[in-house]
């Protein structure tokens, strides 16, 4: 045990050694960086500034950002004074770029489009530049779609067009592109040519890229030999070149392979370098992806607490950046811990938000395992169908995506589900698909625990022979993975199987086995955990070191500062001291000067007094002047006067007049009133008048299913059956109108369960004959207070319009009601054919029919929007094309007393 304490110690002391000595130096500049900036003092033309500032901003991307951001700007500045086109696109462009690696998404598009919009001659290289930038800060917001139309724009320019590096760049973006999506075979394609033109060039950086992400693939097709290489090419590289960037993947790289193997103190340690790492280089998403990193070693180390410290850090980066696909990512661990702990309901909320963001984004591989993961809490809290359902809808989606580990997964977790409900038969068969998945990935852990599963199984059956058999084989599994966890459950159940098979002292010899075991786990979980306080405590101690070493630097710096300010401050003095004599001087020539001025004034004072006297004189003519002019200005004000008094007079006839017109609009608007409402009463009356016959149709129609036995009769009665239904739902529309103008409504408690219950009850036949799914989801605080007709009418269309509009496969109808302060949210979501945007503003309107789909007659989403308006409230649509849509409607909650 001390020896594993101080090797880790080591290399701890190594790795923090080792990031002193090679990470001091890269503080400074490389040799083409202090190129640049000698060459930016010597220079004086102002385009070869400009240019070679931008050259010094893509220079420090990954090293400063900062400083990256600052010599594009200084260029973008210049640019624009000199008015030069080509260097205002580059610098625009740079800004995006480094805006985007400090996770400023706004202030990167904003750069971006800026300089996709200037039109500048022979910069394909430039715009191809653009282009891949934008389509980068699209993945990261998880717009797959749109990520993959831009890197798309970049390849239909051709490589002859566009330089090796940029288009294999592109290449890359794709790949990793495919990767996120586990389109694993169209990646190593786009990988390999990225590859290719990487080392034509001798990019080091992208073929650290690269390698990044073929170790991602061959790690998502379990050929972890192959990824192993992959990452440790990208490591050498990255240590090589002291690329910050790649050095913090390469080590959550190296730790997840750790993970994935079982090494779980080696792979915390792994986390915690990366973790100091990111103090020299600080971009939000790797330390994101650290802290989940860290997070799920401590899930597998049973450090739930901790674990969800770590989570919830990550995750609070992610949501304040917009990273969706990293939130669903942490959501899911998150929801996993809680399960773990047997807290259902958060382990479901955080499992159910996981899966609502990776609908969102397309996330197919990410979807499956939000599946698996609700179908092992469902599973846990026994509720045994709701987890079949998602473990088979988690072992289809990987079908389709290859994922083989997670097929073998999802099928063994679905076992269990069908043991527990004792269809013993069922469990058998999938386990036996599972055994032949793992034999084909050679993961003898995997297989063992499957074997284990198979053997307890078989004993349950009273098959003793072939429980004794795979029992045998997962000890076999056991010796060939060193596995102690298998042993021990191995040793379990060998003892039920002697028990079930009557002889109960080889029962008791592997009962006692099992519980050395068990006790040989816990003390290696301790000493596991001993050896990570050490390490961590030593790492504490090294990194004190390192604060001391950086203060007292600090200090050094600091006094040399102070004596620079010294001499500074003596030179100062100096120099005010011969500003004041020179001053002094100034000041005594300056008061020669001003007495002669005065002597000059009093000479020119007495002209002056003579000149008064003479425009004395001119002044009082002028007055004379001016009573005549007061005269005929009192003369015309008794004129304005006479004029005032018949405009008052005129103003009192038009009021009069105006008073007249009022009580004619006021009676035309009354007689307007009553027609409306003579109009709403004939309406109301001859709908309902028309619902007789239709009723009486749809009544003979029924009893002509039960009476006539000749098909073609049949077949007619069910067209008049339909005309008449279709009739119906007309007219009812039609009715909700009338409801929805009516101005007497009942105010009271809405009691939203039993009216959404009612609904669906309504449409239970169509619910039924498509298979529809539907969930509901109620949470409000207080008591909902409204008019429960028009609320009715709302629901109706939604509901209405979710089950026409479905999804041919698998249709999903999710109506959730929540309270958000003072308003009642609810929202009624599909996965059908959606809205195209352009139509969206449309689907509101009176007669709008947005698909050819559509049976009705564009009145459903009319009404729905005029009952929410009558009803003080707000309605909105969220749809993508073939993904699904959601009608959110706002309204206040209301009270007792009114509105």
């Amino acid at each position: 045990m001390i020896n594993k304490v101080l090797y880790r110690f080591c290399v701890i002391c190594f790795k923090v050694t080792a990031l002193l000595l090679v990470y001091s130096p890269a503080l400074g500049q490389s040799p083409e960086m202090d190129s640049l900036k000698t060459a930016l003092k010597e220079t004086k033309d102002p385009v070869k500034r400009i240019e070679i500032l931008n050259s010094l901003s893509y220079k420090f991307i990954d090293y400063n950002d900062s400083l990256a951001l600052d010599y594009a700007h200084q260029a973008l500045e210049q640019a624009v004074r000199i008015k030069y086109l080509r260097g205002q696109k580059y610098a625009h462009t740079l800004l995006g770029l480094g805006y985007y690696r400090l996770t400023k998404f706004d202030e990167a598009f904003l750069h971006l489009r800026l300089s996709e919009k200037m039109e500048v001659t022979d910069a394909t290289e430039l715009t191809a530049f653009n282009l891949s930038i934008i389509g980068s800060v699209y993945r990261e917001l998880a717009n797959y779609d749109s990520a993959r139309y831009y890197y798309m724009k970049v390849v239909e320019l051709g490589e002859d067009k566009v330089s090796n590096g940029r288009i294999g760049i592109v290449y890359k973006n794709l790949g990793q592109l495919d990767v996120i999506l586990w389109n694993n075979a169209d990646a190593i394609t786009w990988l390999r040519k990225a590859e290719r033109l990487a080392v034509e060039d001798k990019d080091l950086y992208l073929q650290a890229e690269v390698y990044s992400y073929l170790g991602a693939v061959y790690e998502n097709l379990l050929d972890y030999t192959l990824a192993e290489q992959y990452f440790n090419k990208l490591c050498d590289l990255a240590s090589q070149q002291v690329f910050y960037y790649h050095l913090i993947k390469c080590e959550l790289r190296k730790a997840e392979l750790l993970h994935n193997r079982g090494l779980y103190a080696e792979a915390l340690s792994t986390c915690m370098y990366a973790l100091e790492l990111t103090d020299k280089y600080d971009h939000a998403p790797h330390l994101a992806e650290v802290y989940q990193a860290i997070g799920d070693v401590y899930t597998e180390l049973g450090e739930y607490d901790l674990a969800l410290q770590y989570y919830f850090k990550g995750l609070q980066i992610t949501e304040r950046i917009g990273l969706r696909l990293n939130s669903a990512r942490i959501d899911a661990q998150i929801a996993w811990v809680y399960k773990q702990q047997s807290n259902f309901d958060l382990a479901l909320r955080y499992c159910n938000r996981s899966l609502e963001i990776r609908m969102q984004i397309g996330d197919r591989h990410g979807i499956s395992n939000s599946y698996n993961y609700r179908g092992l809490i469902y599973y846990q809290m026994k509720r045994y169908h709701e987890a079949a359902a998602d473990l088979k809808a988690s072992r289809t989606l990987r079908e389709k995506i290859g994922h083989v580990d997670g097929i073998a997964s999802a099928t063994f977790n679905l076992s269990l589900v069908y043991e527990d409900l004792a269809e013993y038969q069922k469990s058998y068969e999938l386990l036996k698909e599972v055994i032949e998945l793992e034999t084909r990935m050679s993961k003898p852990d995997n297989l063992g625990i499957t074997y284990n599963q198979m053997g307890k199984l078989l004993t349950k059956m009273n098959r003793m022979a072939e429980a004794r058999e795979f029992l045998d084989k997962a000890a076999a599994k056991a010796i060939e993975a060193q596995s102690i966890l298998l042993r021990h459950n191995n040793s379990l159940f060998y003892a039920q199987w002697y028990a079930a098979s009557g002889n109960y002292k080889r029962a008791y010899e592997n009962q006692v086995l099992y519980q050395q075991l068990n006790d040989s786990i816990y003390n290696r979980s301790v000493a596991t955990k001993l050896a990570e306080m050490e390490a961590m405590y030593r790492v504490e101690q090294k990194e004190q070191q390192i604060k001391l070493l950086n203060q007292e630097n600090e200090l050094q710096h600091n006094k040399l500062a102070l004596q620079q300010s010294r001499i500074r401050s003596q030179g100062i003095s100096i120099v005010l001291s011969l500003i004041g004599l020179g001053l002094i001087t100034v000041l005594a020539v300056f008061i020669y000067m001003y007495n002669r001025r005065i002597r000059r004034a009093n000479f020119e004072i007495l002209e002056q007094k003579e000149e008064i006297q003479t425009q004395a004189e001119e002044l009082v003519d002028a007055n004379e002047v001016l009573v005549q002019l007061n005269r005929e200005v009192t003369e015309k004000n008794e004129e304005i006067q006479a004029q005032s008094e018949e405009l008052i007079e005129a103003n009192q006839t038009i009021y009069e007049i105006n008073k007249g017109l009022e009580e004619k609009i006021n009676e035309r608007t009354n007689r307007l009133k009553e027609a409306y409402k003579e109009l709403d009463t004939f309406f109301y009356r001859a709908s309902h008048d028309f619902r007789r016959p239709l009723t009486t149709f749809m009544g003979l129609a029924e009893v002509a299913r039960i009476t006539i036995k000749d098909n073609a009769a049949l077949g007619l009665f069910e067209k008049v059956d339909e005309t008449a239904h279709t009739l119906d739902r007309m007219l009812v529309k039609l009715q909700s109108i009338s409801d929805v103008g009516a101005q007497q409504l009942v105010y009271k408690e809405v009691f939203i369960s039993e009216l959404i219950n009612d609904i669906l009850d309504n449409f239970r036949e169509e619910i039924q004959s498509k298979n529809v799914k539907v969930n509901t989801k109620i949470n409000l605080k207080d008591s909902f207070y409204s008019y429960p007709a028009m609320v009715k009418i709302v629901l109706d269309n939604l509901v209405e319009n979710a089950t026409q509009f479905g999804s041919p496969d698998n249709p999903i109808i999710t109506i959730t009601v929540e309270q958000e302060g003072p308003q009642v949210f609810i929202r009624v979501t599909d996965n059908g054919q959606g809205v195209e945007e352009e139509v969206q503003d449309k689907i509101f309107d009176m007669y709008f029919r947005g698909s050819d789909r559509s049976k009705g007659n564009g009145l459903g989403l009319y009404i729905a929007k005029k009952a929410v308006e009558k009803l003080s409230g707000t309605i909105s649509v969220s749809s993508k094309v073939y993904a699904g849509s959601t009608f959110t409607v706002m309204l206040p909650v209301g009270n007792s007393t009114g509105m």
